[in-house]
């Protein structure tokens, strides 16, 4: 095993003479480095990322949502596990299994790692950048890839407040694109857009910066075969030559526990009490307040004779957090944690009805039972003789069923949007119904919008 990734040393832990750690790749091969080998790392981080920016904000696509949040969530759960086993995709090309072929395998775990910002990472050859790199730089430039879209759409937000509050400079620097984003505004928010965008990077990026974190504080123990010497030494879980108590990696573990502390930790305890009175302070600060609310705006409110529910906008970030703490503490027990977890939360779920809507409390119900089962299924299976072949069609069926569902979810919310476009090129200066829209929102919801932003609402004004 060592030497199909040109390894060597105790657990494979150190690269062969001559290469160093591979980027972008699951198994940590080791290779030769070449000069463009930075290049081609943030070629292939950056520029995706920007590009999947651009198409949230165009076609407002909401992680937040209910029809999302699962599947999101799903994909987290998947690519967990072939960090945690990377020799998942060389077990299943070299011996056939999962009776899907390996071209279809690649693309659906390519769409899923869309979801955890990991574009085309299965497709793209892997390479070097430098041989001095260690694995916890390896494992660190992770949070690179994680908050880059963050830091972006912050960028954005900036841009386009400064825009609107008459900042010379910015206009000026404008003036060039106002055509194209003028056309845009016609059938988007783009503030709101932007918004919605940085909660959603907010979703996709949580697990990454989890799974890091995790990765860069594991240790193993290991001890000596020396009967008269015998010694129990811990050391780093991806590189067993270095000593988990060596002074020189106290800067990442420090990196690896303030990172899920901001960025993970502090949004789960802001969303679970935002609504209580423990937090009424902060209620003054508009942008903090819009962005609680992509988050909760799906969950009932209290109002209408209902309970409170909107603390559950952190429930699938809680599942996350308990998941991955689950996977890194390497127990024997982990198949039944995992299940026990997805029937607690599908337990939750089916007796709060947490949702607005009654078909979002019915459709997670639906998806939670379905997973609950298939770990079921895959940890029974695992004690049984001969049961290999029903765990690998239930592997597959699990792979496929949602990735068909993300698939057809998507384009529905891409035909939607030009739809939308096409409406407001064809029917502006008419009382058409749908330009009184935007991309999100009810007509009811945009009159105060049409009213303060009435430059957007020109031709319908004119009428």
């Amino acid at each position: 095993m060592c030497d199909s990734l040109n390894r060597t040393g105790v657990l494979c832990s150190l690269c062969k003479a001559g290469l160093g750690p591979a980027l972008l790749n699951y198994s940590h091969p080791c290779l030769e480095c070449t000069s463009y080998g930075w290049v081609a790392y943030f070629a292939a981080t950056l520029i995706p990322a920007t590009l999947f920016f651009i198409f949230i904000v165009t076609f407002h696509v909401d992680a937040t949502s209910p029809t999302l949040s699962f599947l999101i969530l799903y994909s987290h759960i998947w690519l967990s596990a072939l960090q945690h086993n990377p020799n998942f995709l060389h077990s299943v090309k070299h011996y056939n299994r999962l009776y899907i072929s390996v071209p279809v395998l690649l693309t659906t775990l390519t769409f899923y790692g869309f979801w955890n910002l990991d574009f085309f990472r299965q497709l793209i050859p892997s390479f070097c950048a430098s041989r001095n790199m260690s694995m916890l730089t390896v494992l660190a430039l992770e949070y690179v890839v994680a908050l880059y879209p963050l830091l972006f759409t912050a960028i954005v937000y900036i841009t386009i407040e400064l825009h609107a509050r008459g900042c010379k400079l910015l206009n000026i620097m404008w003036r060039p694109f106002n055509p194209i984003f003028y056309q845009f505004r016609k059938f988007c928010n783009i503030r709101g857009s932007v918004i919605n965008a940085f909660a959603t990077f907010i979703c996709f990026s949580y697990s990454k910066i989890l799974l890091t974190s995790f990765s860069i504080l594991s240790f193993t123990l290991i001890s000596s075969s020396n009967p008269s010497n015998f010694t129990n030494k811990t050391f780093l879980y991806f590189n067993s030559s270095i000593s988990f108590d060596k002074p020189g990696n106290i800067p990442y573990y420090v990196v690896g526990i303030v990172m899920p502390t901001v960025f993970c930790i502090l949004p789960l305890i802001t969303l679970l009490v935002f609504h209580t009175r423990l937090c009424k302070c902060f209620h003054k600060y508009k942008l903090l307040c819009e962005v609680v609310k992509v988050f909760q705006k799906h969950f009932k409110d209290g109002t209408d004779g209902t309970s409170d529910y909107r603390f559950f906008s952190g429930f699938y970030f809680t599942i996350r957090v308990f998941y991955f703490l689950i996977r890194y503490l390497n127990t024997l027990y982990y198949y039944y944690a995992d299940w026990f977890l997805c029937f607690c939360a599908l337990l939750l779920i089916s007796y709060l009805q947490p949702y607005k809507e009654r078909k979002y409390n019915g459709l997670d119900t639906f998806w939670f039972a379905g997973l609950t089962a298939i770990i079921f299924s895959l940890q029974y299976q695992a004690t049984v003789a001969g049961g290999k072949k029903i765990n690998d069609i239930v592997v597959a069926v699990g792979l496929l069923v949602p990735f068909f569902y993300i698939n057809i979810l998507v384009i529905y919310i891409v035909l939607k949007t030009i739809r939308k476009k096409i409406c407001w090129t064809h029917c502006q200066g008419t009382r058409c119904t749908c330009c009184y829209r935007k991309s999100t929102g009810s007509m009811q919801d945009e009159l105060p919008d049409r009213i303060i932003n009435s430059v957007e609402y020109r031709p319908l004004l004119q009428k």
